[in-house]
């Protein structure tokens, strides 16, 4: 490992004993795991069994065999009424996946479950230090290769912070032990309402480092967009909540718990079906979009409006997409049935009688919850008109 990456890098076997023992040892950890527990209520499931199967794993691939994997998969079958990979055909060689972003630990880990069954892949995974919520959470997904995307700063430290990733990251797929994979997501922070866009300034950090424009450089990464779509979003109640607090004093600032139950209920949350779908690389229209011109700024504004397109092409829609859309713009696509429309009726109003708030908005709340699960929809019409 080359220093100048220590403090971002994904664990490496000889941090792997005392990172853990940091981790087991952490009275946070094991109050994160009681919560698991009572929730997952499954017999001789208690924070002391898991912490004694952690205490005897010796390296990350332990790690995942007795612990991560068995728990993602049970996740999937618990928590999602059906699970699937599309698009598998796609993946070719190291790839640098980016995708649309509905769950804080669930789009990386379930992605990572299903390109290690298809394919053998374990990618790494970038996650901003913002989220390192208590204190085991970084040492926990620094183990697992996840790498820290720092945030905030001066603006001479976010340059250095961005160009020390850019680097780290090519590094992982070309240089550390072998090849790698990698996920991140198109953007900061989830989309809160379904509306999915690529921020340029991820793919300008993308492009500091290799050779060639901006273009070429993303080419050379083998930018490979996936569509992530659950059908339903267990946290979609706690994002309506933040758009009400915000609107309501535009000073609010979530804080690290929320943050940390986001977590949780996106664990445990009932999700419905999950289609995850993989779509063809962009590095060979990359390469012609930077034939095309050789302004860098176009160069990325169009990178970004390539992913989008990507992934806004290959959502799969859900019958709650069209019922949503139908509601908000008092249309009659169709595409579902009336038992179905009054099943997410249901879930929506289940929804709203969790949201806890003072001045509670059941208007404003609905329609974000709407708008939420319409936008995916909208956006895919959008791509096609375009395509």
């Amino acid at each position: 490992m080359k220093e100048e990456y220590k403090q971002i890098a994904a664990y490496e076997a000889e941090d792997y004993r005392a990172a853990m023992d940091r981790v087991t040892a952490e009275p946070s950890f094991r109050l994160f795991l009681d919560g698991i527990c009572q929730r997952f209520g499954a017999e001789g499931l208690t924070p002391d069994a898991i912490i004694g199967k952690l205490q005897q794993t010796a390296s990350t691939e332990d790690l995942d065999r007795e612990i991560i994997f068995p728990g993602l998969w049970w996740i999937a079958a618990h928590r999602a009424d059906s699970f699937v990979l599309d698009g598998a055909e796609n993946v070719h060689g190291p790839a640098l996946f980016i995708t649309n972003h509905r769950d804080i630990i669930m789009d990386a880990a379930f992605l990572s479950i299903l390109l290690e069954r298809s394919h053998g892949i374990l990618p790494y995974m970038a996650i901003g230090t913002n989220l390192y919520v208590q204190p085991w959470v970084e040492d926990f997904m620094r183990l697992n290769r996840t790498f820290s995307v720092i945030r905030g700063g001066a603006p001479r430290e976010v340059m250095t912070n961005s160009q020390r990733l850019s680097a780290y990251m090519r590094y992982v797929m070309s240089e550390a032990g072998g090849s790698h994979s990698i996920w991140i997501a198109q953007r900061e922070g989830r989309a809160k309402d379904g509306d999915d866009r690529t921020q340029p300034a991820l793919l300008k950090m993308l492009a500091m480092t290799g050779n060639g424009s901006p273009a070429e450089r993303l080419a050379a990464l083998n930018l490979t967009p996936a569509a992530l779509c659950y059908e339903y979003d267990p946290c979609d109640y706690l994002k309506a909540r933040e758009m009400q607090l915000r609107r309501d004093n535009p000073q609010w600032h979530k804080t690290s718990d929320d943050d940390y139950q986001s977590m949780l209920t996106g664990i445990m949350g009932r999700k419905g079906r999950i289609v995850f779908r993989i779509t063809p690389s962009l590095s060979e229209e990359l390469l012609q979009l930077a034939a095309r011109t050789d302004n860098r700024n176009e160069q990325i504004t169009a990178a970004a409006r390539l992913t989008d397109r990507h992934i806004h092409s290959h959502y799969h829609i859900f019958p709650s997409n069209r019922i949503a859309l139908d509601l908000l713009e008092s249309s009659s696509q169709g595409g579902y049935t009336e038992e179905e429309k009054q099943t997410f009726l249901n879930y929506l109003q289940g929804q709203l009688d969790k949201t806890e708030l003072p001045s509670k908005d059941e208007h404003f709340l609905r329609e974000r919850l709407l708008e939420m699960y319409a936008n995916p929809l909208r956006n895919q019409l959008k791509a096609q008109e375009n395509a």
